[in-house]
């Protein structure tokens, strides 16, 4: 398992509630140091209805009661078409760094990033939601990560920001893939972070998943980290298949 699997988070929100203070849509995020400044990665639609002081970031995977989040200053959107628009930037305040979270980020830079090419292999990794669970006795969160292998089949549609893979699973022990949004996808052939799951599914044991590539994620964080309000550069059209 690579490192990169030490910087996935579940999506979870703190609420107002004494019994139990986290609420979910489901969903996972993922973290990257970028010239020195931490950020997190997910989908727009797993933070759908909450303000960015309540999503609860742990130091570790999980969250645990007495141990104090990383403070958010905003959410940043990509205003675009197709699935490029469900990227979400997450940024934290000035105070936090790599070091908060025990240098568990992934550095993100060119040499660590890069599209994936047909037939790579990839991994996600991320969280399933049926396979994480609350326990209100103990007041713990049993975290459902995942690891799952798909094969990179390319490009597929005229959204040239998104790229398909698939896999079949025997025996899988799993119902539905529904949390991998925002799932890290990590290219094992080239040893390069390549994308973020934005959505997929399992029928009959195939998973089908689809993800931005990673080059137009970093060209958007570039943006963030600057910070610019636009960002120009050439996509080449994809050869379809």
């Amino acid at each position: 398992m690579h490192a990169i699997s030490k910087a996935i988070r579940p999506v979870f929100f703190q609420n107002a509630s004494e019994e139990w203070p986290y609420s979910t849509h489901g969903g996972t995020m993922f973290l990257v140091s970028y010239k020195k400044k931490c950020y997190g990665l997910t989908c727009k639609h797993v933070l759908s209805g909450f303000d960015p002081s309540q999503l609860f970031v742990a130091r570790d995977s999980l969250p645990k009661q007495g141990t104090p989040p990383a403070p958010v200053s905003e959410f940043a959107y990509i205003d675009g078409e197709g699935e490029i628009a469900d990227v979400a930037i997450i940024i934290f305040k000035d105070e936090i760094n790599n070091e908060f979270f025990d240098y568990s980020a992934y550095r993100f830079r060119y040499a660590t990033i890069g599209s994936s090419n047909t037939a790579h292999k990839l991994h996600v990794y991320g969280f399933l939601k049926d396979k994480t669970t609350i326990n209100y006795d103990t007041k713990a969160i049993i975290g459902g990560f995942c690891d799952l292998e798909v094969r990179d089949i390319g490009a597929v549609s005229n959204d040239y920001y998104l790229r398909y893979a698939t896999a079949t699973y025997v025996n899988h022990g799993f119902e539905r893939i529904t949390g991998v949004s925002g799932a890290a996808i990590f290219d094992e052939t080239a040893n390069k972070l390549c994308g973020m799951a934005v959505r997929g599914g399992l029928d009959n044991g195939i998973v089908k998943l689809w993800y931005v590539d990673i080059s137009h994620i970093f060209r958007a964080l570039e943006a963030v980290h600057e910070p610019r309000n636009r960002v120009s550069y050439v996509i080449a059209p994809p050869e379809l298949r």
